[in-house]
C-alpha cells in the first residue's frame, strides 16, 4: 500500500472540504471524505498541528475551521501533485484500455460493457471508436443515470446482455466494483485493467493510517 499517496489525498480533501464550508463538523467532514470520524479527528490534528488548519470556537458545541496561508500554499502543492499523478494514471489507462480492447478482439468478443461510471469511463468509451468492437451499454448499480453517450446504462445484472463482456472502468472502489461483476457474471465475462489494483482505499487501508498516524503525533 502507497501510504503516502493516500495520506496526501486525503490532506488534500479535507482541506477541500474545509475551504468549501468552515464550519463542518467532523462527523460531516468525515461523511464527505467516505472515512471513519477517527480518522478524520487525526487528520485534522495533523493539519492543525502542521499550521494548515485554525480552528476557533463559535458557540459551546461548534467549532470552525479556517485554511491558513501555509495551509493555501500545500494545498496547492498537493493539487499540483495530484493533477499531474492523474494525468499520468489516464494517458497510461487509454493505452492499456486500447490493449484489452484488442485482447477482447483476439478471444472473439466484440461487444463492450463498461462497468462503473467515472472519469475512465469516458475515457474508455472514446477509446473504443478507434478499434473494432461495440460498446453497448454501461452497468452500475450505484449511477441514477439511465443514459450515458446515448448507450443505455444498466442498474441490474439480469439486464445485461449475455453476449458481451464487461470492462472494469470504475475508478473510486475499483477493486470492489471488479469483485463483484466477478461474483455476477463470472471471471471469463470480466476484463479488469491491471491500474486498479490500489485505487480503493479499503477499511483495511485505513487502519493501518489511523496507526501509523497515532504512532507520529
Amino acid at each position: 500500500m502507497n501510504t503516502t499517496s493516500k495520506e496526501d489525498r486525503l490532506t488534500l480533501d479535507l482541506l477541500d472540504a474545509i475551504e468549501q464550508q468552515d464550519d463542518l463538523s467532523q462527523r460531516s467532514m468525515a461523511k464527505q471524505l467516505g472515512v471513519a470520524l477517527g480518522l478524520t479527528n487525526s487528520y485534522l490534528k495533523r493539519c492543525i498541528r502542521k499550521g494548515f488548519v485554525k480552528v476557533t470556537t463559535a458557540s459551546a458545541n461548534q467549532y470552525l475551521y479556517y485554511i491558513t496561508p501555509k495551509g493555501f500554499a500545500e494545498k496547492a502543492r498537493l493539487t499540483t501533485d495530484f493533477l499531474s499523478t492523474s494525468f499520468t494514471l489516464f494517458r497510461q489507462a487509454g493505452d492499456w484500455y486500447v490493449e484489452l480492447y484488442q485482447q477482447a478482439i483476439s478471444q472473439g468478443h466484440r461487444r463492450i460493457v463498461l462497468a462503473g461510471l467515472s472519469d475512465l469511463t469516458e475515457l474508455a468509451y472514446l477509446k473504443s471508436l478507434n478499434c473494432e468492437i461495440e460498446v453497448v451499454g454501461l452497468y452500475d448499480p450505484a449511477t441514477e443515470l439511465d443514459e450515458y453517450f446515448g448507450l443505455p446504462v444498466w442498474k441490474r445484472s439480469s439486464e445485461v446482455p449475455q453476449n458481451s463482456v464487461l470492462l472494469v472502468t470504475a475508478l473510486r472502489g475499483a477493486e470492489e466494483v471488479s469483485a463483484v461483476c466477478r461474483e455476477d457474471f463470472g471471471t471469463d465475462r470480466v476484463m479488469v485493467p491491471s491500474f486498479v489494483k490500489g485505487l480503493s482505499f479499503r477499511q483495511e487501508d485505513e487502519a493501518v493510517v489511523n496507526e501509523e498516524l497515532a504512532d507520529r503525533f
